[in-house]
């Protein structure tokens, strides 16, 4: 396996010390000539540009190949990047701000959470703020935010499955391949966090260590392998090790029968409108049917009880938040936002002259607002033999949140320049290179959030008042401890593995990018940088 470059600027150059590059004197001499003579052919014709071309380095040793997935200056540039050659990354774009904008505002819910379980004088604190109704009324969306990561989940898995595929030939292994590089991603960081919940908790002795941590290291001690194997959302969902992780055993398991409709509907193309009215049904009953299986509520408040116990024995977050299905209707919809994306872009669907379309994107969210200011008319005290009006109303409110997820990623991608969500699209604010790289971060964000905060938490006095300003302070010192350790473990752990599980995957060859032939089959790979821009033969 060879790596290559050969990069050309426009009115520069970059110059490397000849004894840096074993033999260049041997290819500058065989090559030099001709790469540039049929360069400068190619780019004066396509780009009115004359250029000046030379072999920078090509490496040949597949151990040094992998060490270089560790370079830091490599992984940072990949955090930092701005993908502009790729027409998907500048339409998805504002799906970062989505991101850095959820993991706020779990951040937050998280915080109050963790008021409950510590030692706080005065736990009467949380109590009062939750029984204001109109607290009552945002409370109630603390369970969907998370649904706004399965839409993204499911809309990324539809647009790259169908842009990998598009014109090729069926091949089954490549459910296969995607199931283990999916598994094999999420694993690095995840491994990094269990080990650190085995191990480091042991050496916390502050005041309230013993009520937040000494537990968790315990369960985590006996069920790691549950972790590991995501399916700690169904296997003794009770005293999860990690409990947030529940989230990458429902994603997974969701990306499962995601990504397998999307192989049959590869096989089948005819099969796609039945294929998705059945994924949709199913996302709009399975939730329902959960609650009355279990006999939970079709609304959730949450109280001090569950989360003086870190929410172990809640029923309703045991036995239906963290199930699958609670969550695959927001999953599903992504996908279709994926496929309808895709036949936008192909001119085979206008969204404007659709009759379906122009009424949810003016309802959904009145729709939405009017379920949230009713639920606490519908609080209860008992979680036994919930109504059927109870578990039709909470199904309800999971398909208005679906709907107007997916609608407000359609409005997002589609709207009009001149309109008020066209100028969001290519304002500065989603620009941002901060927003970018904090988006990015996301994924060790989300596994480490928890841990910095129970930290925190165990530091604080056992005679501690809860006051808005601790609250504010948690959440600023978690925040800001999280990214800087959410930094390290990208540029450490998650993409140096994710490179090399990459390269194994592939067998061990590199893609290859388009190629720029000359005359006598000599290969050259091109990119011209100008004015900031790049114009590309490959990624």
């Amino acid at each position: 396996m060879a790596q290559c470059g050969l990069v050309i600027f426009a009115r520069s150059q970059y110059i490397i010390n000849d004894w840096l590059l074993p033999g260049i004197e041997r290819y500058r001499q065989r090559y030099g000539d001709l790469a540039n003579i049929c360069l400068n052919y190619r780019t004066q014709m396509q780009y009115n540009l004359s250029v000046y071309s030379e072999i920078e380095y090509c490496t040949t040793n597949e151990t040094l190949i992998r060490e270089t997935a560790f370079s830091l200056r490599r992984n940072i540039n990949r955090l930092t990047i701005k993908l502009d050659n790729d027409p998907i990354q500048k339409s998805l774009r504002f799906l970062e701000f989505v991101r850095v904008l959820v993991m706020t505002t779990i951040t937050i819910d998280h915080v109050i959470i963790g008021m409950s379980f510590t030692t706080l004088q005065n736990p009467e604190f949380t109590e009062k703020i939750g029984s204001i109704p109109m607290v009552q009324a945002i409370l109630t969306l603390m369970p969907f935010q998370v649904d706004v990561f399965f839409a993204i989940s499911g809309l990324l898995v539809a647009v790259q499955f169908v842009k990998v595929t598009n014109g090729k030939p069926f091949a089954g292994k490549m459910f296969w391949l995607g199931l283990v590089n999916r598994y094999l991603r999420s694993l690095p960081v995840y491994l990094v966090v269990l080990l650190h919940s085995v191990s480091v908790y042991d050496l916390l002795e502050s005041p309230s260590a013993y009520r937040i941590v000494a537990t968790p290291r315990i369960m985590c001690r006996a069920k790691w392998w549950i972790n590991l194997l995501f399916i700690n959302n169904y296997y003794q969902p009770e005293e999860q090790c990690l409990i947030q992780t529940w989230y990458l055993a429902a994603d997974f398991q969701l990306f499962i029968v995601g990504f397998g409709s999307l192989m049959v509907l590869w096989r089948y193309p005819k099969l796609l409108k039945p294929m998705f009215y059945t994924l949709l049904t199913a996302g709009f009953i399975l939730p329902m049917l959960n609650v009355g299986y279990h006999s939970t509520s079709g609304i959730y408040f949450l109280s001090n009880k569950a989360c003086s116990f870190q929410l172990w024995y809640d029923k309703w977050f045991t036995k239906t938040y963290v199930a699958m299905e609670t969550h695959c209707l927001s999953y599903f919809a992504g996908m279709l936002v994926g496929i309808i994306y895709h036949k936008m872009q192909n001119n085979d669907l206008l969204l404007e002259k659709s009759s379906l379309f122009k009424p949810l994107r003016y309802s959904v969210f009145p729709i939405l607002l009017a379920f949230s200011l009713s639920n606490p008319f519908f609080q209860t005290n008992t979680d036994d033999n919930p109504s059927l009006g109870t578990i039709l109303y909470g199904g309800l409110q999971r398909l208005s949140f679906a709907a107007f997820v997916a609608v407000g990623f359609l409005v997002l991608m589609f709207a009009n320049r001149n309109t008020f969500f066209g100028r969001l699209r290519t304002s500065q604010l989603l620009e941002n290179s901060l927003l970018r790289v904090l988006s990015r971060l996301s994924f060790s964000f989300y596994l480490i959030h928890m841990t910095v905060l129970k930290t925190i938490y165990a530091n604080l006095h056992e005679a501690e008042r809860g006051t808005a300003l601790l609250a504010f302070e948690v959440l600023a010192s978690a925040t800001a401890i999280t990214y800087f350790l959410s930094l390290l473990a990208f540029l450490l752990v998650e993409k140096p593995f994710d490179i090399i599980f990459k390269q194994l995957l592939e067998g061990g060859r590199p893609r290859k990018p388009p190629i720029l032939s000359s005359n006598n089959g000599n290969e050259v790979n091109v990119t011209i940088q100008r004015n900031g821009h790049s114009l590309s033969n490959g990624k």
